[in-house]
Formats: structure tokens, sequence, C-alpha cells
């Protein structure tokens, strides 16, 4: 049984302590499923991270079948696991099977031993059947990326895109000796400022508006005012800001989408500004 009692955490923040949790109780039964549900930045993956021992509370306690993750951790996190969506949230290593791989190492098996191991580990989540096509899908991908950022650097809406495919975006010459290719996300600065950057993640119908990165469906969001809302204004990203991350759909629905999207809010700018104009004129 997993048992949470007025679990809190903060973090020193430039502006001084944020809370991101506080006050959390609740018990958890051995055969609940539990959905913890919430917007970015409302301390959701905190809160996991303090159930295996991974980050320890500023507030409150959690014990896993009586043990005490402060206390305990090494203990509780051999029975709490923890599965990253996102590859940058990775413990130690950029890739999952890495991570677990890391683990084994240490404990003294052969290189044979933890490869079979990993692999079985992954083969119990389907995890091994995707490694196979990964290549493929993020060269198509990437190939989405490249035609995107092209169209939309030709938009008159769009300020500057960011993407190191673009002509004269890499000047250190990195892409051929650090990396083989620009990648799958890019980030597009508007005209519009703050208020035409967050209207636009509201407006596509095939982008999804979400904050993962790298998966097989294209999603964009906006850092100021999504995952970037908590930090301190000085390592905010600029107000207008869009991070897109392109996937494997169709690059014409893609740049489709974004067409419309992006008419609609040129014309709520339009409208704005009339409004305005007619305000004054009374």
């Amino acid at each position: 049984m997993i048992r949470v009692v007025g679990l809190g955490k903060s973090y020193e923040t430039a502006a001084g302590l944020f809370p991101a949790l506080k006050g959390v109780s609740l018990e958890i039964q051995p055969g609940d499923f539990i959905a913890v549900m919430g917007p970015s930045g409302s301390g959701k993956s905190t809160f996991v991270r303090m159930i295996n021992g991974l980050i320890k509370p500023t507030a409150g306690r959690v014990t896993v079948d009586g043990l005490d993750t402060d206390r305990d951790g090494k203990a509780v996190r051999r029975r709490v696991g923890f599965c990253f969506t996102d590859p940058d949230a990775q413990i130690l290593m950029p890739t999952v099977a890495e991570d677990l791989a890391f683990g084994l190492r240490g404990r003294g098996p052969s290189r044979d031993a933890v490869t079979d191991t990993v692999e079985a580990a992954l083969a119990a989540y389907d995890l091994h059947r995707g490694l196979q096509t990964l290549p493929v899908r993020v060269r198509a991908q990437q190939d989405n990326a490249i035609a995107l950022a092209g169209w939309l650097a030709g938009h008159p809406a769009v300020e500057r895109v960011h993407y190191p495919g673009m002509p004269g975006a890499d000047p250190e010459g990195l892409l051929g000796r650090q990396l083989a290719g620009p990648g799958a996300v890019l980030a597009i600065a508007l005209r519009g400022g703050f208020d035409a950057a967050a209207d636009l993640v509201t407006r596509t119908r095939l982008v999804t508006h979400a904050v993962s990165l790298g998966g097989v469906d294209s999603l964009l969001q906006h850092p100021a005012s999504l995952t970037h809302r908590p930090v301190a204004a000085e390592a905010k990203p600029h107000p207008n800001v869009v991070r897109i991350s392109v996937g494997l759909e169709d690059v014409r629905d893609v740049i489709a989408d974004f067409d419309q999207a992006l008419r609609g809010v040129g014309e709520r700018r339009l409208v704005d500004v009339l409004s305005g104009a007619d305000a004054l004129a009374r």
C-alpha cells in the first residue's frame, strides 16, 4: 500500500520559493489504478517522483508498504517502478534501454546478461517492437519538419523560424559533425506577440496542443503560457514563441492546418485593431 500524508514540495527560484505541490494526502491500495491529472506545472511529475523517492519532499511523507521514501529510498525503488514518456526526462541516459542497463551493470552481470535482461523488460511493454522502425520514422519526421519550416519561413505572420536546418541557422557547422540531421522539433516567433502565439495553439485542428516531443503525431505548445508559466521571468522564452514537434502525418495536411490557423490569428488581430480604432474615434 502507498500512503501519502500532507505531501509538499517547494523549489528555489530567482523569485523565491515556488510551491510545486502542497497538502496532498491519499492512500493507494493493491490493485488500484490511479490517474493523476492536471495542467502543466501543477506538480504531477513531482508527485510521482516523490512516490518512489527520486525527489525528497519538503513537507509530509510517503510510505510504500511501510517503508519511508525519504529514509528507505533504495528499498522503495525496488517496489515502485517509473517509466518516463519524455526522452529528455530520463534519469541518467538518453534512452529507456540505456537507463535500464546502467542500473544493471553496477550489479556485476555480464554484458550479454544485461542485454538479455533489458530486452526482456522492453518486450514486456512492447517497447522493442518500435525500435526496429525508429530510424525510418525519425527520417520521415525530419523531412516533414524541413518542409514545414520552409513554408513557415515565408508566411507573413511569422517573424522568425528557429530550426537548425534553415539556411544560416548552423554557423558552427554542427550538422554533419555532431548531428546526422536537423531533427523534427522547431520553434516559430509570431509577429503578433503573446496574444498571437496563445491564439495560434487553440486554432490548429490536426496538430494537437500538447507538451510532449518526438511522438508520431504533430504537436505544438506555447511555452510562455504553459510549460514555462511558473518559471522565473529571466528564464522564460520570448512570449511570441510557439514550439512545434513534427510527426508522421502527410506534411501537406500539416501545412494546411497551420495555414488555416495562422489565417484565423490574422483575422482576429485585424478585428482587434479595427475595434480599437473605432473606440478611439468615439
